[in-house]
């Protein structure tokens, strides 16, 4: 399954940067960054999201088809993202209800490169 998720960036070894999903198998990704944030932006393909549960840094963003507005997001979940988005430091004051989640991905995600286009591109399936 594919989702769309923020996730901490971490170093492993001295020099070498890459977001908390590298340290899982079976995930493939690929993901946004910008100098001196410690977030990325990423679209994650699994068969096992629950892997990333107890994962502080980490936080998959909730399924939902892009064209339903955010308004039909359950308040609780919703609000989980609000607090895990700007937590990770990106700005959610201006999401709206009546946006859709496409939007709001677009949001998000420009706030970390402006020029990412959700649409174009994919993440490998994982067999």
């Amino acid at each position: 399954m594919k989702r769309w998720a923020i996730a901490r960036m971490r170093e492993y070894e001295e020099g070498s940067i890459d977001s908390a999903f590298s340290q899982y198998a079976g995930v493939n990704f690929r993901q946004w960054t910008k100098p001196g944030f410690n977030w990325c932006f990423a679209h994650i393909a699994t068969n096992n999201l629950t892997q990333f549960d107890a994962d502080p840094d980490i936080y998959v963003l909730p399924d939902g088809a892009m064209d339903m507005s955010v308004g039909s997001i359950p308040a609780g979940v919703r609000n989980t993202l609000k607090t895990k988005a700007e937590a990770a430091g990106l700005i959610f004051t201006d999401v709206k209800l009546t946006w859709t989640v496409r939007q709001m991905l677009t949001y998000l995600s420009q706030q970390i490169q402006p020029d990412i286009n959700i649409e174009a591109g994919d993440v490998r399936d994982v067999e």
